[in-house]
């Protein structure tokens, strides 16, 4: 049909009008076919049901195949030259503005926000190995109803929407601006806060760990760059010379003076624009104080404010395609134009994210990224270095801004749409994933993304050995880590190899995603110690469990020989499903109609099925997850059925909610019942924290007691020692009388074992822990004052028999007589 109508009017434009029909070839040459959204997501509905209906073909891990010959920097290929010069022949010429305005202008205007626009002089299949931009391949497929949530419908629905580069993007997107030097902290404060919401919000939407960074640069001289590092006054202003060559590394010492002519012609880049956020609603753009007066260009270097320092350092790592050159740029130059050292070590490259999602394309340029990713050209017609970003981003044209906004959205959606290609493949079944970490969708999401992080962060594509990669496992193997000196290791890293490993035996989702249930989870369960083996710091304890009987009883549903099964089948389904039963599974999948389910009916499809209740009703529950609502409804109608299910109701209703994210419904008399019984183990629970902290105000008090009682004790102890060390020359017949008496202890009861009326009594309630009572303090006192009277003194070791010999009877009867008779203390 498009083409009939193309046919059409290049009859009645060439019959009629010549010289429109040439300009309309040009136009039709660069806006090319255009493919309305709803159009694409039909394309992707069908290829996904053709791939999953015919028998699995070769090479199912290939997200992406190669195409030689379409993309490159050929003259008849795609590229961003061919790009620009078939839009600079449609565009409208303007004096007051720059070729590159007047290109990104004609681009945006020609372009649809939501459409898909192919090069006409290639075919779709050209140009799209797939045949459908990726994007949609990944709308159709989250469209079913049992994958996982994130990103959420809302959000695709966005990103769908505003896939091309429109000025429409400049309303959409809120920007806030630092200019370093002239923003206050104050308000770099506050746009911290902001950003921090905004990371927030993303986050629990789609939590993909990473941050969308653009930097733009411009060239100044070698002697620039010196004179500006050298400036120590809080604020400096330079001027900005010509310059001619490039440098390829910065001089750390100053140069000699036969060396002065190389550095004022030599020119290295600085950069004046770092732009962060994700592009569809919010971004943040920071700007070196770059001033223009009478021509020349002054740099305006200051101390960057410490509220700056930190706002760029509690961001996520950084993510973009080619992300390696301007993390280095930041990380060298900007400590000499006034920054602090900024924490970058961590950050994505989107080239090492692709090869690692089944990349098998030889051109990896942002060019051939966004058409077989989006469907839609991409907007980098200014050269990211270049002397046009110098203004602040206020001042920039519009032109400007909407391309490096534009760079930001591409980013994110195109890190979106590969993050979910692999996490598809890999993790395939939200279910199995969620329960091994007894976890909500959030933060198994969570997870997923910092291993992700964890797996690429510091990896580069090797690209002689990629450009020989025949198969995906050689394609991933061209992955290297940064050695010592800079240069990429041969060697492949132990992250890959994980990665590796878990791969096994994947589909992408070009080929039709991952089709029968068992072998996926049983796959995920045989990973699980894999990724334990790559430990992220915050999810340790996720990788506790141990994969027991129990779990693997969940994960086959008491299915066995699963992994014998073949998982090329073809797919027989409506295409509302994701992961199906295989046909030739063991025992069957019971065949149960929730809208006419009766209580005499359930025993009977089980018993035929020859299957237990549980494993079968969860199998069922996982197999038609959007008729689990249907069964508890039954359940909720019927109080027998609810009786017979009451055991599968919970584990119900958690495949529901880990699958969905959301609630099931609840059966009324199974609540009341749960509800009755947590509530009587709460009764319990309450009575016996009453019981313990009685028993412990209990024993605090006996121990009180006993302190008190052991200090009386002692005293008693040195009283009887001195009574019996002086021996002759004392009456003793009274010694009781004069001894301290022994502690009477408080109703916290008694000191012998055993309980009385009152220790039970007291039981009742919690009992503070006394101190000695005053009356004890008092006999005390009155002891303590008649054994100083009689010459005892302090509580020393009491005296040899040598020592007292000469001065027993004499002392002792003295002071005795002084002290009247012993009646006069008190009694025991």
């Amino acid at each position: 049909m498009i083409l009939s109508q193309i046919l059409y009017t290049d009859h009645i434009l060439f019959s009629i009008y010549p010289v429109l029909y040439l300009t309309y070839r040009i136009m039709y040459n660069f806006i090319g076919f255009r493919i309305t959204n709803d159009n694409l997501i039909q394309d992707a509905r069908v290829l996904l049901r053709r791939q999953r209906s015919t028998p699995a073909p070769i090479n199912t891990d290939i997200l992406v195949p190669d195409r030689p010959g379409i993309y490159g920097p050929g003259a008849s290929q795609i590229n961003r030259q061919t790009i620009c010069r078939a839009a600079r022949d449609v565009a409208v010429k303007d004096h007051q503005k720059s070729n590159a305005e007047v290109i990104i202008n004609a681009i945006a205007s020609q372009a649809s926000a939501s459409e898909a626009v192919l090069p006409t002089n290639r075919t779709r299949k050209e140009v799209i190995p797939c045949g459908v931009p990726l994007f949609d391949i990944m709308r159709a497929h989250l469209e079913k109803e049992d994958t996982w949530t994130s990103p959420p419908p809302p959000l695709v629905r966005d990103m769908a929407e505003r896939r091309g580069p429109t000025f429409q993007t400049l309303e959409d997107v809120r920007v806030r601006q630092i200019i370093i030097g002239i923003t206050p902290p104050e308000e770099i404060a506050d746009i911290h806060e902001w950003v921090k919401d905004k990371i927030r919000l993303d986050h629990g939407a789609q939590p993909l760990g990473v941050l969308p960074l653009c930097t733009t640069s411009m060239r100044i001289t070698l002697y620039d760059f010196l004179s500006i590092a050298d400036a120590k006054e809080p604020v400096a202003k330079i001027a900005l010379h010509g310059s001619t060559e490039e440098v390829s590394s910065i001089p750390l010492q100053p140069c000699h003076q036969d060396h002065a002519e190389t550095v004022r012609s030599a020119w290295i880049r600085i950069p004046v624009k770092i732009l962060f956020g994700n592009g569809l609603d919010w971004a943040v753009a920071v700007s070196f104080n770059i001033t223009d007066e009478d021509g020349s260009q002054f740099f305006v270097k200051t101390l960057a404010p410490p509220q700056f320092t930190a706002l760029l350092n509690c961001l996520p790592p950084f993510v973009n395609l080619g992300i390696k050159e301007d993390i280095n740029m930041l990380d060298t130059v900007t400590p000499s134009l006034g920054l602090e050292k900024l924490k970058v070590n961590r950050f994505v490259d989107l080239d090492t994210i692709i090869v690692m999602a089944g990349w098998l394309h030889k051109t990896r340029s942002r060019t051939a990224v966004s058409y077989i990713t989006l469907g839609v050209p991409p907007l980098r017609v200014v050269p990211m270095c270049s002397q046009l970003w110098a203004p602040s981003y206020d001042s920039l044209p519009r032109e400007l801004k909407l391309q490096l906004l534009t760079d930001l959205k591409w980013t994110f959606i195109v890190m979106t749409v590969f993050n979910v290609a692999l996490r598809e493949e890999i993790v395939p079944d939200p279910d199995i994933v969620c329960f091994l970490l007894n976890s909500r969708q959030l933060h198994a999401l969570n997870w997923w993304a910092q291993w992700m992080v964890h797996t690429s962060a510091g990896l580069f594509v090797k690209d002689t050995l990629f450009g020989l990669a025949n198969s995906r496992e050689e394609a991933l193997r061209s992955l290297c880590a940064v050695g010592v000196d800079g240069n990429l290791l041969n060697d492949t890293p132990h992250r890959v190899l994980v990665v590796l490993a878990v791969l096994q035996n994947c589909t992408t989702l070009s080929k039709g995603g991952a089709r029968f249930l068992h072998i996926e989870r049983e796959r995920i369960v045989a990973n699980h110690q894999l990724f334990a083996r790559q430990p992220i710091s915050q999810f340790i304890d996720d990788f506790d469990r141990q994969i027991s009987d129990e779990v693997l009883l969940y994960a086959r549903f008491d299915q066995y020989a699963v992994s014998r099964l073949d998982r090329g089948v073809r797919v027989v389904d409506d295409g509302s499903r994701f992961l199906i039963d295989h046909p030739c599974l063991r025992l069957p999948v019971l065949q149960l109609d929730p809208s006419r389910i009766m209580v005499q009916s359930l025993p009977e499809i089980v018993r035929r099925a020859k299957r237990s209740m549980t494993e079968g009703m969860l199998e069922w529950a996982r197999l038609n997850v959007r008729k689990v609502n249907i069964f508890l409804r039954a359940c909720d109608q019927s109080g027998p059925l609810a009786k017979r299910c009451k055991a599968i109701y919970e584990p119900m209703r958690m495949v529901f909610a880990r699958i969905t994210d959301h609630q099931a419904e609840r059966v009324r008399s199974l609540e009341e019942k749960i509800d009755r019984r947590m509530q009587e183990e709460l009764d319990a629970e309450v009575a016996h924290g009453i019981a313990l902290e009685n028993r412990i105000a209990a024993l605090k008090q006996e121990l009180c007691d006993a302190e008190n009682e052991r200090v009386l004790s002692a005293e008693r102890e040195y009283y009887i020692r001195n009574v019996q060390d002086i021996g002759e020359g004392m009456d003793r017949s009274d010694w009781r009388g004069a001894a301290p008496r022994r502690y009477k202890f408080s109703s916290a009861g008694p000191r012998h074992r055993g309980e009385s009326p009152e220790t039970r009594a007291c039981s009742q309630a919690p009992i503070a822990a006394p101190e000695v009572s005053t009356a004890s303090r008092s006999e005390l006192n009155v002891w303590m004052d008649a054994r100083e009277a009689v010459g005892f003194g302090q509580v020393n070791p009491a005296p040899n028999k040598r020592e007292r010999a000469s001065t027993a009877e004499v002392s002792f009867a003295s002071d005795v007589g002084s002290l009247g008779s012993c009646d006069d203390l008190p009694n025991e």
